[in-house]
């Protein structure tokens, strides 16, 4: 994920780079070519935005911006073929939201969509740098703790995730709590595959 954000950022400064020298010689020997030069370097810019706006609309949840479940998957793969190399444990961790009907039948979409927000922020907050977090369905994160020492320590994630979430909210001035449960999987003690985790 980061280096495929970084790319678009990475190809503007590469840019930026490579035609410094160009922009000396022709501001002194040229300099009725500098406003070309200038459109054609703008205009590589603004490709590359596109490009990587274009990449995050594709690839990400658009009410909670986390990653979307292709992405997750192609993430979460990696992450484990490095715990398998590197003779470590990972863990998945599920965490399905309760009364999110209720939420929407009683205050609306707008409000639902609010919640989830609140959920996916609380989650990132408390995922390390190493680990995933991904909505999975309308009202199911999933969590991918990329290392950790012992595989108790999934069930003690799982249970500081369920805190957080179901931590009182307010939206708008509106008290809102929600339930939620969770289950965990352990790699490779129960699994050795994502496909294997996700069943």
């Amino acid at each position: 994920l980061i280096v495929r954000e970084l790319s678009a950022d990475g190809a503007i400064d590469a840019l930026l780079l490579t035609v410094a020298p160009l922009l000396v010689v022709i501001a002194v020997d040229a300099p009725a070519l500098l406003p070309l030069l200038v459109v054609i370097i703008a205009a590589a810019s603004v490709s590359a935005t596109l490009a990587k706006t274009n990449w995050h609309r594709e690839t990400h949840d658009p009410v909670t911006g986390t990653p979307n479940l292709t992405l997750f998957e192609e993430q979460a793969e990696l992450l484990l073929h490095t715990a398998g190399r590197d003779d470590h444990s990972a863990a998945l961790i599920f965490i399905g939201l309760e009364g999110m009907h209720g939420i929407t039948d009683r205050l609306g979409e707008r409000y639902r969509d609010a919640v989830l927000r609140e959920v996916a922020e609380r989650l990132r907050e408390d995922a390390r740098a190493v680990d995933l977090v991904a909505r999975r369905d309308p009202a199911t994160f999933t969590v991918l703790l990329g290392r950790i020492e012992h595989d108790d320590d999934a069930t003690h994630v799982a249970r500081r995730l369920l805190d957080a979430v179901e931590n009182r909210m307010e939206i708008d001035g509106v008290p809102i709590g929600i339930g939620a449960h969770a289950g965990v999987a352990v790699f490779p003690r129960h699994a050795r595959s994502l496909t294997e985790l996700s069943g």
